[in-house]
């Protein structure tokens, strides 16, 4: 079993690495914004609305951002009103209004990928996901850990995939997975 969990080890090194190498956690978080924004670049909006409540609200803010960004990476024109919106917004006319105090919020981007790696780890090497404390350490959330420790030591402070632990990475696990299974069902009733 020793060596099939080497293995997975360095499967998920590999993984890791091409995620960071080619920014994929950064990619997904913008995606699990766009997502979770609800940005359509294709929906109907009262434009004018939304611009008088972007000045107060930080979310409906990023909204007419993301929108913008949406719009020009599809190849599409963006409504001429967000377009002249976002031209002020970069010349310095319009200030983004403050943030709520806090942690800069998470889109879950990060944690689907991390998730989605444990999984690919179970199965491909029939691995169980997690363990209890008298099982060996050889499942697949101490395999990720493993592999996200070892990687972590290449990167930048900047970088650093997180979380390392195996308690930290079980917990994810158990979140993303829930949040993936009501997913599932909302879709499943539409």
């Amino acid at each position: 079993m020793v060596s099939v969990f080497n293995d997975a080890v360095l499967h998920a090194e590999t993984r890791l690495k091409g995620i960071v190498q080619n920014r994929l956690f950064h990619i997904a978080e913008g995606a699990a914004k766009h997502y979770s924004l609800k940005v359509n670049p294709e929906a109907d909006v009262n434009w004018v609305e939304l611009i008088k409540e972007a000045e107060t609200n930080s979310d409906k803010f990023e909204i007419l951002k993301l929108y913008y960004s949406r719009t020009r990476r599809m190849g599409l024109e963006p409504e001429p009103i967000v377009s002249t919106w976002i031209c002020d917004y970069l010349d310095g006319i319009i200030k983004e209004p403050t943030r709520k105090q806090g942690a800069p919020k998470k889109w879950g981007g990060r944690d689907f990928l991390i998730w989605n790696l444990i999984e690919v780890i179970a199965q491909k090497f029939s691995l169980n996901i997690s363990r209890n404390e008298a099982s060996l350490r050889e499942s697949a959330c101490d395999a990720v850990s493993m592999a996200v420790i070892n990687v972590n030591k290449t990167l930048k402070s900047t970088e650093l995939i997180k979380p390392t632990s195996y308690n930290e990475l079980r917990q994810l696990h158990a979140r993303e997975k829930k949040k993936f299974v009501l997913e599932l069902q909302s879709v499943s009733k539409l």
